[in-house]
């Protein structure tokens, strides 16, 4: 049963509105390390459109996180 959960931060649209970034939840993983050495490789894959990444646990609690910096 998956305990960790991957968010990548997305840069918006150009029409959205709000926070600056929208999320979207990529993949899920039994083991914290796995989960965030696997968040790297998936941020790096998509770094033209997402600004960084967040791993969360089974209730919602940041574990690790990772944006780009300017």
């Amino acid at each position: 049963m998956p305990e960790y959960t991957i968010e990548l931060l997305n840069r918006p649209f150009c029409c959205q509105w709000g926070s600056g970034y929208t999320t979207c939840e990529v993949a899920q993983f039994a083991d914290k390390a796995e989960a965030i050495h696997r968040a790297k490789e998936i941020y790096k894959a998509h770094e033209n459109r997402a600004i960084g990444w967040k791993v969360l646990n089974s209730v919602g609690k940041l574990v690790g996180i990772g944006i780009l910096s300017a």
